[in-house]
């Protein structure tokens, strides 16, 4: 997203379409097919489960609250959200992690570098089925 932006639009123009279209898009995103049936699952089997994310930033004001309200709403359960911006090595480091997964290429770079295991969603497991049978296969 950002890199074609980059690429085509102004820094006015992304300015416009960040302040004007970015918490919403946020906020009206879909839930991935089978990921609150995995999520519930992980949590019946006693995982702690936690979002690091880059949400949030001077053109999503209370996007924390809201994204925690939409949580909600979809009833996933979620042990504890962090908004880090899209470094979020240290903290995945700081807490320890076991696994991390993420769509972002420098964020799987950057965690790798911490020796925590990392799979990129859509490249190393392409739904959450995949999620789910891969920590299954970690536990065994």
């Amino acid at each position: 997203f950002n890199k074609k932006l980059k690429d085509v639009w102004t820094e006015d123009e992304r300015t416009y379409i960040y302040k004007n279209f970015l918490k919403e898009a946020l906020l009206s995103a879909r839930v991935k097919t089978n990921a609150k049936k995995v999520i519930d699952e992980l949590n019946k089997l006693g995982h702690d489960l936690f979002i690091l994310t880059a949400r949030g930033n001077k053109h999503c004001k209370n996007i924390e609250e809201e994204t925690l309200e939409v949580l909600k709403t979809k009833k996933i359960n979620i042990s504890k959200v962090y908004y880090c911006g899209p470094k979020k090595s240290s903290l995945a480091k700081e807490l320890n992690l076991d696994l991390m997964i993420d769509d972002n290429i420098n964020v799987y770079n950057e965690i790798i570098k911490e020796n925590i295991k990392c799979l990129r969603f859509g490249i190393d497991v392409k739904n959450w089925d995949e999620v789910l049978a891969y920590i299954n296969n970690m536990e065994e």
